[in-house]
């Protein structure tokens, strides 16, 4: 569904299948804006970045440790059945939630 949302909005997408890749999903744009995404799936209602950050500590450490060139944004795309996507950037010292190309 990410890949197919991002590729609605006009990003071309490729994406990872392997189980030890630090990303699901890059995804640019013609103007060179890059995206690395990592998606993940609750079930369960999650509100509040700290609650984000303890559930998913591993995942959102490892995107942090990523070099990435300069014109790329790393993010955080949280998939909730009630919700839909909720889309957090990852920074060097935590996680803010964006709009999902802000």
């Amino acid at each position: 569904m990410a890949r197919k949302y991002l590729e609605s909005h006009g990003y071309q997408v490729l994406r990872s299948i392997g189980e030890n890749t630090p990303v699901d999903l890059v995804a640019w744009e013609d103007t060179g804006y890059l995206l690395l995404v990592l998606v993940r799936r609750t079930r369960h209602p999650l509100e509040g970045s700290d609650i984000i950050i303890t559930t998913f500590y591993e995942d959102i450490a490892t995107l942090r440790s990523l070099a990435r060139p300069s014109h790329a944004t790393l993010q955080f795309w949280l998939w909730t059945d009630y919700r839909g996507f909720r889309v957090f950037e990852v920074l060097p010292g935590g996680i803010r939630e964006v709009s999902a190309f802000e």
